[in-house]
């Protein structure tokens, strides 16, 4: 589990080093929490 806090407007997190497979992104923003589904290939 990665877990970041950031003041940013715009954040980005390198996978370059994760392994293949699928990943849960869960966010809050501005109060409102998003869930988003990705893959690695």
């Amino acid at each position: 589990m990665l877990e970041r806090n950031s003041p940013e407007a715009i954040s980005f997190v390198d996978t370059a080093n994760w392994l293949k497979g699928v990943y849960f992104l869960r966010a809050r923003v501005g109060g409102e929490d998003i869930n988003q589904e990705f893959v690695i290939e």
